[in-house]
């Protein structure tokens, strides 16, 4: 039975799910290259390299201090489904911003 990814927190994830929310987070601003898909679930091994952006002018905003357990936002959830829907590939880049996610290429054979 298929779940509703619009109504899941974080706990109802896979471990790799997870690991990609944190890192998306952690980033806050950046960039994720070379990030590969197996199954629709990113696959962690090798890792994706990350690039971190830094405002240098003006007001910098930080990451805010999130639960470990929260509702996905709308973006997530277009992620997951883009990844549910695609099933195997590579993410080229996918662009971080506020920790999340904006904009993935999606690299086509």
């Amino acid at each position: 039975m298929a779940v509703d990814i619009k109504t899941v927190d974080t706990k109802a994830l896979t471990p790799a799910r997870r690991w990609l929310l944190e890192r998306m987070h952690q980033t806050n601003h950046g960039t994720m290259h070379n990030l590969i898909v197996r199954g629709g679930e990113p696959v962690l091994d090798p890792p994706p390299k990350i690039r971190q952006a830094f405002k240098l002018s003006g007001q910098r905003s930080r990451p805010r201090t999130i639960s470990r357990e929260f509702v996905l936002k709308d973006q997530h959830v277009e992620l997951f489904e883009l990844m549910e829907s695609k099933q195997n590939g590579v993410i080229s880049k996918l662009v971080i911003q506020d920790g999340l996610p904006f904009l993935a290429e999606w690299d086509v054979d």
